[in-house]
């Protein structure tokens, strides 16, 4: 198997990170969880089971660290990959909603439904829920990924990015 390859799978087995899936070969494919669907999903079960077969895409071959390949279901089904609003353009600035905090990102949705990753400052008191102002610095509908930095407002009203460089 080769990247890019679509090959018919078993999920073997699945949890909160993803699924396991085995190819005829009995080769290993490890699936995570954020390339299950294009949708929002709240666990694996919602798009597969143990048993179930589906076709997958491979994304990466086992290394020397990794002894299993990567795969993507939902890069099967491009169809329900989501449009990126005209508004998505790099240097735009959005609101948007806090959804989740990770070590040193955050993920927000902007009003038009996509999710930007964002780099969080060292020093930030956010939380999911709250409101933020972000400035969009890179855009790949390929890769379906919006990254953006928060700024501020100032007292003259004009931006200055909160960006940690």
């Amino acid at each position: 198997m080769h990247t890019g390859d679509q090959v018919t799978c078993r999920i073997t087995e699945t949890g909160s990170w993803g699924a396991y899936a085995e190819t005829n070969q009995e080769e290993t494919v490890y699936i995570n969880f954020n390339e299950l669907s294009w949708s929002r999903i709240r666990t694996t079960e919602e798009v597969v089971n143990v048993g179930d077969r589906v076709q997958l895409q491979i994304m990466d071959a086992p290394t020397y660290e990794r002894a299993c390949y990567l795969g993507s279901l939902k890069r099967v089904v491009s169809a329900e990959r989501p449009d990126f609003p005209e508004a998505s353009q790099v240097g735009s600035f959005h609101q948007a909603t806090v959804e989740r905090l990770a070590r040193d990102i955050l993920f927000a949705r902007l009003p038009q439904g996509p999710i930007v990753g964002v780099r969080l400052p060292e020093s930030h008191h956010l939380q999911p829920g709250d409101q933020i102002r972000v400035k969009l610095t890179s855009v790949d509908s390929e890769c379906n990924q919006i990254i953006a930095e928060l700024t501020f407002a100032t007292a003259d009203n004009k931006t200055e990015s909160g960006a940690v460089e």
